[in-house]
């Protein structure tokens, strides 16, 4: 196997990154980040288990620090050797950002549901995600399905279709 160098560039969320992330959407922590480009000259990058102010730096903390499992934030950046500028993100009547996968009320033992991977085709966007059931020990869990979310707007809005 060969190893690569890897060059840290920036942080991309957090209030002490240059996006400012926590007074522009709520988000002061999150544990993951996929992008991908949605094929209307953005970059989309899903969040994973996001958290709003009073997060502790580990799982939700107090009153669970407005947690979202995910969210969604849009780019306009280019050139990526510089950092990601996030222009906006899915959001909710008070501009902070919002869970763009929805718990599936059909499946009640749903604790999380965490994005892992996204792209679109022919102006579709597809994030594929797995719906938590519960926490193991780090680094585990158990889950109660994968699947995919849909946006036919360029990720502004997405559904969950049902599973077969």
């Amino acid at each position: 196997m060969r190893l690569t160098q890897v060059t840290e560039i920036g942080m991309i969320t957090g209030e002490d990154s240059p996006n400012r992330t926590g007074s522009r959407f709520g988000v002061y922590g999150t544990d993951l980040g996929i992008p991908w480009d949605n094929g209307n000259d953005e970059i989309l990058i899903a969040f994973g288990d996001s958290y709003g102010a009073g997060w502790a730096g580990s799982g939700p903390g107090p009153g669970h620090a407005d947690w979202r499992y995910n969210v969604l934030a849009g780019s306009q950046t280019k050139e990526l050797a510089n950092g990601m500028e996030l222009y906006a993100a899915v959001a909710r009547p008070d501009g902070t950002a919002a869970q763009f996968i929805e718990t599936d009320e059909d499946v009640p033992e749903e604790k999380t549901v965490i994005p892992t991977s996204g792209i679109a085709v022919a102006g579709v966007n597809y994030v594929h995600y797995m719906s938590v059931r519960r926490w193991g020990p780090p680094g585990h869990w158990h889950t109660n399905h994968s699947g995919m979310a849909v946006s036919h707007d360029h990720g502004r809005t997405w559904t969950r279709p049902k599973q077969a």
